[in-house]
């Protein structure tokens, strides 16, 4: 395969600016034509689907071509000697770029595949013989089609990028253009043309993932709703088949990738799902059972249980009844131990312990705050959520029989992962489930452990939850309805009242969902 045809970059000090511009525009190189596909729309017998990341059906179609892209078009020619090429793309009208990552064999080697979409319901798979290859004309065509408001989002590591229509909050009256790009877990995105303004959702973190179909002009259409910390996002394609690509990528990327803590599926404080969905799950039905965590729950119903959260924990949901208290303690211990590296990390493991040769309280509370700091920023959330669930089990130990001291003896193999158990370990647990006020520097001032029962008190719509002297009635009522998957649509108005200690109606209160 020769290489583009372009000047060397590292001397790009002797070209005047037009000409940079100019020896982009210009590329000859070999490349394998895989497959050209055609999306027939106007019989039901006729539709084609054409399945993301499969290329076993195309290997028999595959081709070498001579390919050049100048002046906006990318023409495929026989051979390097033809005049007349065998097809041409106008790269202004891509709608989406696509590139894999991983390399695909064919019977000649390695191939580097990329797809590009046209708006006609038109794919062409090509691929490079290289990686270096593929990522030099992925960079050049994705440059012909994004506009120059927008060229941030090519500097990424995308593995998809082109132009999808949304809504958000500040246009929910009508579809219009934006600008897309999908780097690892981030989907970013330029929304405001005339301001260049790039933005980004952090999909691991989305509240809210849901595929709906709506008509429009007579026809149906596949819309994907993203809801991340209150922002919500509306987007569909031009075409089911970029739709398709869009959806399977941003779905994949918001999924569990591996056991590192941060791969996980998050929450909005950046707390894997997994591990709230336990603490609420306890807080609600097991703060006054007797020894929570020392039951020991079914092996075959905990790995189930975990399976099912890392097929996807946002859309998973425990339930009374049917999920056991002792198999979703079994969960929150199983997957601590099972991360990739201990949330307290293996690498602090001695300065945790030395900090006990401190002995004024206070200034080995001091310590233990500062390697908390230093903790990657999910190792941080996720270490407080758990000491400050710990601290409330303790709050209750009049009742369950879990002390600090106790839970310090379940949780300190977990939290370190270590096999065995060291009473040095053991009580620097301890000392942060006591300290817990201090260490994470928690204002006492008003949070409180509340009762809320959703439409009817009854055992089954009661939530316990904690709330902050700064929460408002609104956020209050948003967290329930998360909590329960109570999914509000548009005009819902939901009620919230303050009941005093005779029962009677406090404070009224009233927030209107509109999504």
């Amino acid at each position: 395969m020769l290489d583009p045809v372009i000047p060397s970059l590292g001397n790009l000090g002797q070209y005047p600016i037009s000409d940079y511009h100019l020896f982009l525009m210009t590329w000859k190189t070999f490349l394998c034509l895989l497959f050209i596909f055609w999306h027939f729309s106007t019989s039901s017998a006729q539709k084609r689907r054409l399945p993301l990341c499969s290329w076993t059906f195309v290997v028999a179609e595959t081709s070498k071509k001579w390919c050049v892209l100048e002046g906006g078009f990318l023409s495929y020619y026989e051979n390097d000697k033809s005049t007349t090429p065998n097809g041409t793309i106008n790269i202004s009208e891509v709608i989406c770029l696509a590139i894999h990552k991983e390399d695909f064999y064919l019977n000649t080697g390695p191939v580097f595949i990329f797809e590009i979409y046209l708006p006609s319901e038109r794919v062409f798979l090509f691929g490079a013989e290289t990686s270096e290859a593929q990522r030099k004309w992925t960079e050049t065509i994705a440059k012909h089609f994004v506009p120059f408001v927008a060229e941030n989002l090519t500097e990424a590591d995308y593995d998809l990028i082109g132009q999808l229509f949304y809504k958000d909050c500040h246009t929910l009256d009508q579809w219009r253009k934006g600008w897309f790009a999908m780097d690892k877990s981030s989907l970013r995105f330029c929304l405001q043309m005339q301001e260049a303004q790039e933005d980004r959702m952090h999909l691991r973190r989305l509240q809210e993932l849901t595929i709906s179909t709506v008509v429009q002009n007579g026809e149906k259409l596949d819309v994907l709703l993203l809801v991340e910390k209150g922002r919500t996002l509306y987007i569909h394609g031009h075409t089911k088949l970029d739709f398709t690509v869009w959806h399977t990528a941003i779905e994949k990327a918001a999924g569990t990738d591996g056991n590192a803590l941060q791969d996980q599926q998050l929450s909005k404080n950046d707390v894997p799902i997994i591990v709230n969905s336990c603490i609420a799950f306890v807080t609600q039905y097991g703060l006054g059972c007797k020894y929570i965590y020392q039951k020991n729950g079914d092996p075959l119903h905990i790995s189930e249980l975990l399976e099912s959260f890392k097929k996807d924990a946002r859309s998973f949901k425990l339930r009374a009844g049917k999920h056991q208290l002792e198999d979703v303690t079994g969960v929150l211990k199983r997957f601590l131990c099972d991360i990739d590296d201990a949330l307290l990390t293996k690498e602090l493991y001695p300065y945790w312990i030395s900090a006990l040769d401190t002995q004024e309280d206070k200034e080995r509370t001091k310590k233990y705050g500062a390697f908390i700091r230093t903790l990657p920023g999910v190792n941080r959330a996720t270490l407080a959520a758990i000491i400050e669930h710990l601290y409330r089990v303790q709050k209750c130990s009049e009742i369950n029989h879990m002390n600090a001291h106790n839970l310090a003896l379940v949780f300190s193999s977990c939290l370190f992962q270590t096999k065995g158990q060291t009473s040095e370990e053991v009580n620097v647990i301890e000392d942060l489930i006591n300290n817990y006020v201090e260490i994470f520097e928690v204002s006492q001032a008003g949070d409180l452990l509340i009762e809320v029962y959703v439409e009817r008190k009854e055992p089954d719509c009661s939530i316990i939850i904690r709330i902050s002297p700064v929460m408002e009635a609104e956020e209050l009522t948003n967290d329930i309805l998360a909590i329960k998957n109570i999914i509000p649509t548009k005009g819902d108005i939901w009620a919230t009242f303050e009941v005093i200690e005779n029962e009677e109606l406090g404070k009224f209160f009233m927030t209107g969902i509109l999504q």
